[in-house]
């Protein structure tokens, strides 16, 4: 009788343990990923919308490898075999919490070093950016204005940016037309940004537009909104914009926001 009873006591205690350990798994959806990454069970690609197990066993094929993903109960992550020893461990070991909020400017741009720092590196441009500029260091008018230039089978173009008032405003749309007809423009363009004023013309920096395909950005975010649900209206904004900047470039809140609005009617 007591052997029987020292077998239910185990046979109990396995069942606890192994619950607790089946809740200790966390579930992670792929947002994103940059790279190759390897499911090692199944040797099959990381993909966007897989489901990942915090104790999935992974390979990264190349250490620049990772991929955004998000839990419902503690929020976004980056995999990243730069968190693990080797290239090969699991979901868990390979978490590192995303970047904070990161805008790409504070306030109006005032001078030509704001300009630079800026325009530089990737700035990833959804549909419409707009840019506060101090118009007694950068008039804009008739006469004085920014414009763009970029190359297009091998021949230079120009592109003139409008503005309103003292908001420089880059189109995408708008930039990416020669002879008024829409142009096939790869998602990352380098361009130059200069300044002309009294028909002299200023040099102020060579960065990197990025204009992915919009419904590749839905598909993405929709993820990050799904597994958001508690979040509020700026937590929202401000892992987006972290999501934007990690995996695209450098953005704007302010241009985020109106893109949540009309993509997904999201507002405060």
């Amino acid at each position: 009788m007591k052997t029987i009873k020292k077998s239910i006591l185990l046979f109990c205690v396995f069942l606890v343990s192994n619950n607790n350990l089946l809740l200790s798994v966390e579930k992670f959806t792929v947002v994103k990923v940059l790279g190759t990454i390897i499911i090692k069970k199944t040797g099959a690609l990381l993909a966007q919308g897989d489901i990942l197990l915090s104790n999935e066993p992974i390979l990264f094929k190349t250490a620049d490898s990772k991929a955004s993903v998000i839990s419902n109960e503690k929020g976004r992550f980056i995999l990243s075999a730069g968190n693990s020893e080797s290239s090969a461990s699991n979901v868990k070991s390979c978490l590192l919490p995303p970047m904070g909020n990161i805008s790409s400017r504070a306030g109006a741009i005032l001078n030509l070093n704001d300009l630079k720092t800026n325009f530089s590196g990737n700035y990833l441009i959804l549909k419409q950016g707009e840019f506060p500029i101090s118009k007694s260091a950068f008039p804009m008018d008739e006469s004085s204005f920014f414009y763009l230039s970029y190359q297009y089978k091998n021949e230079s173009i120009n592109k003139k940016l409008t503005h309103r008032g003292d908001t420089l405003l880059i189109v995408t749309n708008d930039l990416f037309l020669v002879d008024g007809k829409p142009i096939a423009y790869a998602e990352s363009t380098m361009v130059k940004l200069n300044y002309l004023k009294d028909k002299k013309p200023l040099f102020v920096s060579e960065f990197n537009i990025l204009s992915p395909n919009n419904d590749q950005l839905v598909n993405e975010v929709k993820i990050i909104l799904d597994g958001s649900k508690n979040k509020s209206y700026q937590d929202i904004v401000n892992d987006v914009v972290s999501y934007f900047t990690e995996f695209y470039g450098k953005t704007d809140e302010d241009n985020v926001k109106i893109w949540l609005k009309e993509n997904f009617s999201l507002q405060p």
